[in-house]
């Protein structure tokens, strides 16, 4: 059994502006054609030019420095959680 569609509710007070758009782009809902991808550029030119690629020095400089930001991250959170528990042992539950 089909339900037929009910066509919008008309309001005495709207004049059909719109205050707030909440549309988002890249939302499936959002896209004209749901169900259809945009073909690229037949010319192969994408959205911008690509960086050249990196040298293997340069690779293991970037794994290296994020290791070490992640590292120093962690030395942080086990230094607050050192303190906290000194704090509570030595001052807090005297």
């Amino acid at each position: 059994m089909l339900r037929k569609k009910k066509p919008p509710r008309q309001y005495d007070d709207d004049d059909g502006r719109v205050i707030a758009p909440m549309d988002v782009d890249g939302m499936p809902w959002s896209n004209p054609r749901p169900g259809r991808r945009r073909a690229k550029a037949s010319d192969g030119q994408e959205d911008g030019p690509k960086p050249p690629p990196m040298s293997r020095r340069e690779t293991l400089q970037v794994i290296c420095s994020a290791v070490l930001a992640g590292l120093l991250i962690a030395l942080l959170f086990v230094g607050a959680a050192f303190v906290f528990i000194w704090f509570c042992i030595h001052v807090w539950f005297v």
